[in-house]
């Protein structure tokens, strides 16, 4: 992919431009970026003015037999399309308190796929422990 004198100049050039090539050219930067934020997720190395936050990921039930037993028994009966109806419509039929009461235990987010965005991304930051972290002595 990179060759070797790129390579070792690649992490000063990426701390010191990465800004700007993404606004410069799109193809550059889209291999300036994955060869950044696969740094950032493989080795924890950090970007000035970038930070490793989780992407989007979407909710969903943990058991839908155990959702549907609690939707029935709280006297909801239109919950069915061919399959279980959503997330979202569940909690458009229920309203949210009552979303959360009778089905919140049922329902997990799993975390999204790491990503390399700038430091005013409003998502927390996400630590990420490399295999040389777990040689280090204290």
């Amino acid at each position: 992919m990179l060759g070797k004198k790129l390579r070792k100049y690649m992490p000063a050039l990426v701390a010191s431009s990465l800004g700007i090539l993404l606004t410069i050219n799109a193809g550059v930067a889209s291999d300036v970026m994955a060869y950044a934020q696969a740094e950032a997720i493989e080795n924890g190395k950090h970007w000035n003015g970038y930070k490793l936050v989780e992407g989007r990921s979407v909710r969903k039930f943990s058991d839908e037999a155990k959702v549907e037993a609690a939707a029935k028994e709280a006297g909801y009966t239109d919950i069915y399309n061919k399959s279980l109806i959503t997330l979202t419509a569940f909690e458009k039929l229920m309203g949210k308190e009552a979303f959360a009461e009778i089905l919140g235990q049922y329902v997990t987010k799993p975390a999204g796929k790491l990503t390399l965005v700038p430091v005013s991304d409003k998502r927390p930051e996400v630590s990420v422990n490399t295999v040389n972290d777990e040689f280090m002595e204290d």
